[in-house]
């Protein structure tokens, strides 16, 4: 990336549900929050000064089956979390994370 240049990260929450098709998942990115139901995208611009930021996620289902995970995104960079929820599996390995940079 070029000095100044702003990134972008992108959020995609994909699931393979059959008892929660509705369900929702909180992202939390400097200083703007919005909640994705499943099949959509969120993209946040990446300001480009030179500070490191954190992208909370936070993912609920029921009461105890719940995940927050913190996302570190450097100054500019494009960067994209794709997020998979399958109900078919069981305990904390049901919320699936991937990061990659574009």
């Amino acid at each position: 990336m070029g000095a100044g240049a702003n990134g972008s990260l992108k959020v995609e929450f994909k699931s393979h549900m059959k008892l929660f098709p509705n369900m929702a998942i909180q992202i939390s990115f400097n200083g703007e929050s919005v909640q994705l139901t499943r099949g959509n995208q969120h993209s946040f611009i990446v300001p480009a000064d030179g500070k490191t930021r954190t992208c909370q996620i936070a993912c609920y289902h029921g009461i105890f089956d719940s995940s927050i995970q913190n996302f570190t995104i450097q100054s500019g960079e494009r960067k994209a979390i794709t997020i998979i929820f399958d109900d078919t599996r069981f305990g904390t390995n049901k919320w699936q994370y991937r990061e990659e940079r574009f």
